[in-house]
């Protein structure tokens, strides 16, 4: 990948996160129900943080996600596709510190490679009370990835065209970890991994953004 094609998203995504978010109308896309909960986060709601980061590998943009464990019963999350992150802790000093010192605990990058770029739209997700904050970043190269055995069981690094390509978007049944099943709910599928729910919201989002380019 050339360094005027890196330069060129870099700079596009700079500029477009300084106008209106595409927001909420972008992320229902990929909502996987009508859920107006998701947008109406309560008083008690718990704070946490994801990174978005983009890094060129092989000539084409890469986003980092993660695979979380499946072996915590008490994660409402377990075995989804996620982007690095977690909760605020009482000494952050900010969201972004949040994103950036969970992405290190779980990924092991090295958060001086990091660049940001700047927050997304904010997403509620009912079923474990956070308001999650997603922030957009990017590396010059690919980082030397070492994950957290203990809470990741696989790093994923998706291509951005493929992820985004058409053939990506998807509807399939999901099983909810109440039991319930949600029919046809829309999702994306890269290899033989499905990523739904709030990921696939923040995925929807930043779309969104790099398709004004």
């Amino acid at each position: 990948m050339s360094n005027t094609k890196n330069a060129s998203l870099i700079e596009h995504l700079e500029r477009r996160l300084q106008e209106p978010l595409p927001g909420i109308p972008a992320q229902i896309r990929l909502a996987p129900a009508p859920m107006p909960e998701r947008f109406k986060p309560p008083a008690n709601a718990r704070q946490a943080a994801v990174l978005a980061l983009l890094y060129p590998q092989n000539g084409h943009w890469h986003l980092c996600l993660i695979k979380r464990t499946s072996s915590d019963p008490r994660d409402r999350h377990a075995g989804q596709i996620a982007f690095p992150g977690g909760s605020r802790e009482a000494e952050d000093p900010d969201l972004l510190h949040t994103a950036l010192r969970e992405a290190c605990e779980e990924t092991g990058i090295n958060p001086r490679a990091v660049r940001q770029l700047g927050p997304m739209t904010p997403i509620y997700i009912p079923v474990s009370n956070f308001q999650v904050y997603p922030f957009l970043a990017w590396s010059e190269s690919r980082p030397d990835f070492r994950p957290q055995e203990s809470e990741v069981e696989a790093i994923l690094e998706p291509p951005v065209e493929d992820l985004f390509h058409p053939r990506s978007l998807q509807r399939r049944p999901i099983r909810l970890a109440s039991g319930r099943q949600l029919d046809q709910a829309p999702c994306l599928i890269w290899k033989d991994h499905l990523i739904w729910g709030a990921t696939a919201m923040m995925l929807s989002e930043l779309r969104a953004l790099m398709e004004s380019q």
